[in-house]
């Protein structure tokens, strides 16, 4: 069910997808940017690590620099296939394959 178009023909339409994709990048963009904005103003401002000494958030930040290091692995663990896709493809075309790396 929620693969279906919430439209009629709008599965036939790029133009539409793409701009529909677009649009909704966007608004995800700004409401991320402001979250982050409220959460640094939040540990400038409000966070007291007294008050806050064993619950969830504390335990985070004393281990931020392990998520840190993690988080440091697991980027390029994911994203290097991926690009090595992309330029495998890219590289036939460049060489006059057409893109269809026979």
């Amino acid at each position: 069910m929620y693969s279906l178009p919430a439209y009629a023909f709008i599965a036939q339409d790029f133009t539409t997808q793409a701009a529909l994709y677009t649009h909704h990048q966007y608004i995800a963009g700004f409401i991320m940017t402001g979250a982050f904005a409220h959460g640094a103003i939040f540990f400038i401002r409000d966070y007291n690590p007294v008050q806050n000494e064993d619950n969830v958030l504390a335990r985070m930040l004393d281990h931020k620099e392990a998520i840190k290091s993690h988080l440091s692995w697991v980027s390029p663990f994911f994203g290097v296939p991926f690009f090595g896709v992309f330029f495998f493809i890219g590289g036939g075309v460049g060489v006059g394959g057409g893109g269809k790396n026979d």
